[in-house]
């Protein structure tokens, strides 16, 4: 695990990054990686002093299988309550990839490249959960002393990103990706509302910006996505 602020936590699983947020209402997991990585996880929460079962909440960015994959089983060992907005909720009930099969890569032969390798073949399917409560725009989670919910559809219908004040941050899931430079994920369904979200998030003051893809931006985060996408 390594140390974003005192309280949250980026965990890399590879190609995918999920975080940890210590609160007042236990550990809040935010995403949770391809099938199978339960395990990664739970060794990184050791790492800390941590325990698995010290989950008590996970909200979901969206519905692809990197970042919704191993639900089912931290639901099972962990209980913790579920949160997605309505759209993704829809999605994992059925264990299925939210808007994947008509996907738009971004300009660019890196991302030509991550496509190819990465995305084009892997399965569009993963185990089937439950979300426990649904959360749409503009909602205030009462954790960690409140979270807005920002819905930031593009890269996928049901995509939401997570402002936490306390930690002046926002966990960004793949509103855009920041691997190796700054710029927009390497698939969208929609790119020019993947833009309208970016600059829609960004209109919020954040100094941490958290991605599913790349490494966190740590300073001035907000900013530079206003300079970069405007």
């Amino acid at each position: 695990m390594r140390s974003i602020t005192n309280n949250l936590y980026q965990i890399s699983l590879g190609a995918v990054n999920v975080f940890v947020l210590k609160s007042n209402n236990g550990l809040i997991l935010f995403d949770t990686g391809y099938q199978g990585s339960e395990d990664k996880i739970e060794k990184a929460l050791i790492s800390k002093g941590l325990q698995l079962t010290d989950i008590h909440h996970i909200i979901l960015t969206h519905a692809h299988p990197d970042h919704v994959g191993s639900l089912k089983a931290l639901q099972e060992k962990t209980q913790a309550n579920i949160y997605a907005h309505p759209l993704a909720a829809e999605a994992i009930k059925n264990g299925e990839a939210q808007g994947l099969e008509n996907v738009i890569v971004s300009p660019g032969f890196h991302n030509r490249m991550i496509y190819n390798l990465a995305i084009k073949n892997s399965p569009p399917t993963y185990p089937a959960a439950t979300v426990n409560d649904t959360i749409n725009d503009g909602d205030t989670l009462p954790l960690s002393n409140g979270m807005t919910i920002i819905h930031t559809p593009g890269h996928s219908a049901g995509h939401i990103a997570i402002l936490i004040p306390s930690e002046n941050t926002l966990i960004g899931g793949d509103i855009c990706s920041n691997l190796p430079w700054l710029g927009y994920s390497t698939v969208n369904d929609d790119i020019k509302l993947a833009h309208q979200s970016i600059l829609k998030a960004a209109t919020h003051h954040f100094e941490i910006l958290c991605l599913g893809h790349g490494k966190a931006i740590k300073r001035g985060a907000n900013q530079k996505l206003l300079r970069k996408f405007s």
